[in-house]
């Protein structure tokens, strides 16, 4: 699980690696390309479906229930068997669940939480100055990537 970390440690870091490796000019490349990736992340104003699953304009999506017993009945339609129920609601959170960048954020009566119970102003979303930096700079407690979130960053 990776931690989300501020630029100054990042690039920190990097220059730890750049500076204990012999072919340095060809890793000095990559490790700019890296910190450049990171920045970039670390501007992006921030968005409700980057901390919970939601639709395209950016509601948030309930996990679909699905109740099997109802929903799975098996029907034979041209020679195959298929389910009749619509999945299309379930696939769509499943999507969206893959593209949330922080763990362990959720909504409770319409407003975002972190553990602990720490409110986020939600009506700030889409600002350019409230950005992921902000948020870091901000937050009560590490706040972890999820998988996705780490390989848009740059450090996964």
């Amino acid at each position: 699980m990776s931690k989300l970390i501020s630029m100054t440690d990042y690039v920190e870091n990097a220059w730890t690696l750049v500076t204990s490796v012999e072919n340095a000019c060809e890793h000095n490349s990559t490790q700019l390309r890296a910190i450049v990736k990171y920045a970039k992340f670390l501007i992006q104003p921030l968005t409700l479906g980057m901390f919970v699953p939601c639709d395209d304009d950016g509601n948030f999506l309930k996990e679909p229930k699905v109740d099997t017993s109802i929903c799975c009945d098996a029907v034979l339609q041209n020679g195959h068997w298929c389910c009749s129920c619509d999945r299309s609601s379930e696939g769509k959170y499943q999507h969206a669940k893959t593209v949330v960048l922080f763990e362990g954020f959720y909504i409770h009566h319409g407003e975002l939480y972190y553990p602990n119970q720490v409110h986020f102003e939600t009506a700030l979303f889409g600002q350019d100055w409230f950005n992921i930096e902000h948020l870091l700079q901000n937050a009560y407690q590490p706040i972890k990537l999820t998988d996705y979130g780490a390989i848009c960053a740059g450090i996964k």
